[in-house]
């Protein structure tokens, strides 16, 4: 008998401390909440929420924000505000992982930069874990899942029967490590089975299909993050400290075309995109007679590209659907090898 009266006591002793716990956890996820909205309103942001709740137990601790509204100032005079909002976000920290916050946001969220449409969109599961270990490496980790894209909603504008009726993606994972400076910042975005609108590039679609498989993109940022007060001189800062974005690798494959890149790009003396990279591409032909049957380009251009990419694709005579190409970006001019290909728009900083 006192074995049993003694392991209840034990029991009853270890669910008092768990209590505790979960209590301590909870209020200082509640704090540090307060503190960040507060330090954000000093700054100038406007954070605004109704009333929060407090949950989780027993395996974590929760505060719950409901009808969010977050507001960031405009960088520079030329930018607009940053608004975002959401039906409800919950901030959660596992009681196993203390050093560990998640950040999710459920309903019908709403992103707008200055007087730009508003962009509505949704997700069954949109989570951002960031670390809450000051000593530890910066990292930022983002998992979305069937994430449910609108158009862009012009002010005024009147409501689309489905807001969210646009872009989707199956599945969105991103990551970002924010080492501090000047140790370069890597990223990685990537993302599978990605629908586009209905009536988004209907030709094109048309030949390749409305569905993208996958799309990513891999690489680092190096330079100094921008201080000045506008654009033109923020591009300016960064170049002169070394400023350039490598992509260790880009990939799609889109229906018959697969394209992996890989380069460096930096801004030249005007603060124009300047770089090199190379190119595979496969199923070349089989794309092109695809945007041919669709009409989004014409039967000659199709048949000069593959010819063009088939001399490059086998210089020995050899039967190939696949191509890689040298690519160049100097004085807005990207070039093929030696063919100049395309003249691209300038960058109009101010």
């Amino acid at each position: 008998m006192r074995r049993w009266v003694w392991l209840l006591g034990v029991l009853v002793l270890l669910l008092g401390a768990h209590a505790a716990y979960w209590r301590i956890v909870s209020a200082r996820l509640a704090a540090g909440y307060q503190d960040w909205a507060a330090a954000r309103r000093t700054a100038g942001w406007t954070v605004n929420s109704g009333t929060p709740a407090i949950g989780g137990w027993p395996l974590a601790a929760t505060l719950t924000l409901p009808e969010v509204f977050i507001a960031a100032p405009r960088p520079t005079p030329a930018a607009g505000d940053l608004t975002w909002s959401t039906d409800h976000l919950t901030l959660r920290v596992a009681l196993l992982q203390p050093a560990l916050l998640e950040v999710l946001s459920t309903g019908l969220q709403r992103l707008r930069l200055g007087e730009e449409p508003e962009i509505p969109y949704t997700a069954d599961v949109l989570r951002v874990d960031i670390p809450l270990d000051p000593d530890g490496p910066g990292t930022i980790d983002l998992v979305g899942n069937d994430l449910r894209i609108g158009l862009p909603v012009a002010p005024g504008a009147a409501p689309e029967a489905d807001p969210v009726a646009g872009l989707t993606i199956g599945l969105l994972k991103g990551h970002a490590d924010l080492p501090p400076a000047p140790q370069p910042m890597g990223f990685l975005l990537a993302a599978e089975a990605v629908g586009l609108p209905p009536r988004a590039l209907p030709a094109v679609t048309d030949g390749l299909g409305s569905r993208i498989s996958s799309v990513s993109i891999e690489g680092s940022l190096t330079g100094p993050w921008p201080g000045a007060a506008n654009l033109a001189a923020q591009a300016r800062a960064w170049r002169a400290g070394g400023g350039a974005l490598r992509v260790g690798r880009l990939a799609l494959g889109w229906g018959p075309l697969g394209l992996s890149l890989t380069g460096r790009l930096m801004l030249d003396g005007e603060l124009q995109p300047a770089g090199s990279g190379e190119a595979h591409v496969v199923g070349f032909a089989r794309t092109l007679d695809a945007l041919a049957a669709s009409h989004a380009i014409g039967a000659h251009v199709a048949l000069a590209g593959k010819a063009l990419l088939g001399l490059i694709a086998q210089p020995a005579g050899a039967q190939t659907d696949a191509v890689d190409l040298p690519l160049t970006v100097q004085d807005r001019m990207l070039t093929i090898r030696t063919v100049p290909l395309l003249r691209l728009p300038a960058l109009e900083w101010d």
